[in-house]
């Protein structure tokens, strides 16, 4: 009986521990990165139409490079498509923070945003080469 109450116990405050880390690291995190928002709908809202955006921003993106390669004298490099996705990805996260009034982010922080997508980009990309 006593070892089950230990047991329960000790469950309960690992459980505990690890809920208290997880909120508290939540709330640091978006803290140092400069994330201010008014409730978690606003933040889950900006996700959504975040990622709405995204896609289209990305069918324009595409269509850019394309016409580059295309009509354009210049061949389109890694370097060239790796600039045109990020800027894609920061005007989204900057066009959506500002249209939104419930969530803040700093501007250092919608770059640095922007360049963790496109090295996602770039990971998934290999990941796909590599399978075929």
């Amino acid at each position: 009986m006593k070892r089950n109450i230990i047991g329960v116990l000790a469950a309960t405050s690992v459980m505990a521990l690890v809920c208290a880390f997880i909120f508290f690291a939540h709330v640091g995190l978006f803290r140092v990165l400069g994330i201010h928002y008014d409730s978690t709908g606003v933040l889950i809202n900006f996700l959504l139409v975040g990622m709405l955006l995204e896609v289209v921003l990305l069918i324009v993106g595409t269509i850019i490079i394309r016409m580059l390669s295309k009509y354009g004298e210049i061949s389109v490099s890694a370097r060239v498509r790796a600039s045109v996705t990020l800027i894609v990805d920061f005007v989204s996260i900057h066009y959506i923070d500002e249209m939104m009034k419930g969530i803040t982010i700093e501007t250092w922080t919608e770059l640095a945003l922007a360049a963790i997508f496109l090295l996602l980009n770039k990971v998934f990309e290999e990941e796909d080469v590599n399978r075929k």
